[in-house]
């Protein structure tokens, strides 16, 4: 969890107008884990350990931490910033969909939108950026080379991975990249993005996955 604790750090402290002296701070900000609404997802848990990262555990911050539901009721405006918290970003698929169905009418009129997580694809950050009001801010960028089935990896030669293809189908034969075929080999302590190739995380008859996803 240091590595994680040092990212946010690193994510906060890029943010423009964040202050570790809080009172230069301008506007209202708050935290809230970035989440489709169901719970216990990882943003919930991120969010928790966002808030120790950067010492905002104290008492006086808890109103500065808050539910997705609570959003509306805090009456944000222009001066205002909503910082949103989540792990990863592999495709950009759960972010926009949940910004197009909820979350882009809950934040209409708060002045500014980010969201932190601690490692993006370029992509995920591109498309965000591109679809939705909210500002990526990662603290590792992931790009074509870290995808195991692209050209630009050259870790592994051609016919070590059409061998793990073939795991990877035989793991999961809809996805055997992982979703959006982002290709990744991301591990987290406390899950393994569906971004990443299916044989770290899928079990069924077929397979069993050495770090299985808790959905």
């Amino acid at each position: 969890m240091e590595r994680i604790n040092s990212l946010y750090q690193q994510c906060l402290r890029s943010i423009s107008g964040w202050n570790d002296d809080h009172s230069k701070l301008t506007g209202r900000w708050r935290f809230v884990a970035y989440s489709t609404g169901s719970a216990g997802e990882s943003g919930d848990s991120m969010l928790y350990q966002f808030r120790r990262a950067n010492n905002l555990e104290s008492k006086k911050y808890k109103e500065w931490f808050i539910p997705l539901s609570q959003i509306i009721g805090q009456k944000l405006g222009p001066e205002d910033t909503i910082v949103f918290v989540d792990d990863f970003c592999g495709s950009g698929d759960q972010v926009c969909d949940a910004w197009g169905k909820t979350t882009s009418m809950l934040v209409t009129g708060v002045g500014r939108c980010y969201l932190c997580v601690t490692a993006s694809t370029r992509q995920a950050r591109e498309r965000i950026n591109s679809e939705t009001e909210l500002v990526v801010i990662s603290g590792h960028e992931l790009n074509d080379s870290d995808n195991f089935f692209s050209n630009e990896c050259q870790h592994f030669t051609g016919s070590e991975k059409d061998r793990l293809r073939n795991y990877c189908k035989k793991a999961n034969s809809k996805e055997p990249a992982g979703h959006g075929n982002c290709g990744l080999m991301v591990v987290f302590q406390h899950n393994c993005p569906n971004n990443s190739l299916p044989i770290f995380h899928v079990s069924n008859r077929s397979w069993r996955g050495l770090f299985p996803r808790h959905n």
